[in-house]
């Protein structure tokens, strides 16, 4: 369910090419949407693309290389259903924000690998137990500790219809970067690493949410093709390194919404 290895989820394997996987969850299990209800379907002409994750009523987080290239009315947002086709509130995207310094290497790795999605119309949350939104993490996880990683992302059996949610450990910095170096890709202070044996995030799990208590910590980048490789972490944004820039971003593109309205 992640990029794994180094085909960007940038209009999901629709688009991609063959190198790095922008990513899918392997070795998880069917869960429902009331147990991650932050978690969202990204679709590209009426296919799951990409996950992301709920900030507010009107604000998605995802992966920036799952939009860097896909024009803003081909894109809808499913949120509130287990199914990725069908169910919950089908909702159109009106706006995209990619973080400025992001850089796509080819469709290799990316850096700074972060987007906002602004909606037409804001989510109806109304108390739901299947839509709310996840609070940012303040601080890196810290090496060895858990966390859960959640998409509709390709499996070992293919891409699935339900949810699928997977606990990975979070890996040190150094130790993943000294994975990556031999190939040539950037680990940078930016990224979180994660991973258990046999268990990763694949092909259209990019830009989904990787939580630890209960906070959004990760969003899904990039990572090892095939999925799930011993010594190849699963590669994440940092959460907490990009808080303020989803905050503030966030609030102008509200701002400015609701100025139209």
């Amino acid at each position: 369910m992640f990029i794994k290895y180094f085909l960007l989820l940038s209009a999901a394997t629709l688009l991609a090419a063959d190198r790095v996987s922008f990513q899918a969850i392997v070795g998880g299990k069917d869960t429902s949407i009331e147990d991650i209800p932050w978690q969202v379907s990204l679709q590209y002409n009426s296919h799951h693309l990409c996950g992301g994750s709920i900030y507010n009523e009107w604000i998605i987080i995802t992966a920036a290389h799952c939009v860097d290239r896909i024009r803003v009315q081909d894109l809808k947002v499913r949120v509130g259903s287990t199914k990725q086709n069908r169910g919950g509130q089908l909702l159109d995207v009106e706006k995209v924000k990619i973080h400025q310094k992001y850089y796509n290497a080819n469709n290799v790795y990316a850096v700074n690998d972060v987007a906002l999605l602004l909606l037409s119309k804001p989510i109806l949350l109304n108390g739901s137990r299947k839509m709310k939104t996840i609070e940012l993490a303040t601080s890196t996880p810290t090496d060895g500790s858990t966390a859960k990683v959640s998409g509709w992302g390709k499996t070992t059996f293919g891409y699935p219809e339900i949810l699928q949610s997977v606990d990975v450990e979070i890996v040190s910095f150094n130790v993943c970067k000294n994975s990556y170096d031999p190939k040539n890709f950037k680990v940078t202070e930016a990224m979180i690493c994660a991973a258990s044996e046999g268990k990763d995030a694949c092909h259209s799990d990019s830009g989904g949410p990787l939580v630890s208590n209960g906070q959004l910590v990760g969003i899904v980048s990039w990572g090892p093709k095939p999925c799930s490789q011993p010594g190849l972490p699963g590669v994440y944004a940092d959460v907490a390194v990009f808080r303020n820039w989803i905050i503030n971003e966030a609030a102008e593109l509200v701002r400015t919404k609701m100025q139209r309205l």
